[in-house]
């Protein structure tokens, strides 16, 4: 078998990190040059607004920065809940947290609109909702919410 060298790079993404700000559940992106369109199921619009996400390295910082020190306010203050049994560590965008409660908590946040995902079911996970980092406003209403849950 020959390797051909007439192969455009290609980079597929499912979902947009929250670093671009852009969120596109469930679909799958393909970025192949500048000189080849996006092809996707989104809209040309959606198409525009997602390579200049790509390229704009200044709001990317900006956005990582805001995730990361929201990630550390969260893995200080949850563990100081008292239905708060467990914040396991991660480098990434969202906490799993093991809780008291948990099914009826997750019940709770999601009557209340607050998006989280439930774990509970998953190998290693008894107990565990999954926490995206949010920006500090929703971080506030979460941590509103679990105050709220434990009176």
């Amino acid at each position: 078998v020959r390797r051909s060298t007439d192969i455009t790079p290609l980079l597929i993404l499912r979902v947009f990190s929250q670093s671009r700000h852009l969120l596109f559940r469930n679909r799958t992106h393909s970025f192949e040059s500048p000189a080849r369109p996006l092809r996707s199921a989104t809209s040309q619009a959606n198409q525009v607004l997602a390579l200049e996400a790509l390229n704009n390295e200044q709001v990317k910082n900006e956005k990582v920065a805001v995730i990361l020190a929201q990630r550390e306010r969260l893995e200080e203050v949850l563990p100081k809940l008292s239905i708060v049994t467990e914040v396991l560590p991660s480098n990434s965008n969202f906490l799993l947290v093991r809780f008291e409660k948990a099914e009826e908590l997750f019940k709770y946040l999601t009557n209340n609109g607050v998006v989280v995902r439930n774990r509970t079911k998953e190998k290693h996970c008894a107990d565990c909702l999954r926490i995206t980092i949010g920006t500090p406003e929703e971080n506030d209403r979460l941590l509103t919410l679990l105050k709220a849950f434990i009176q």
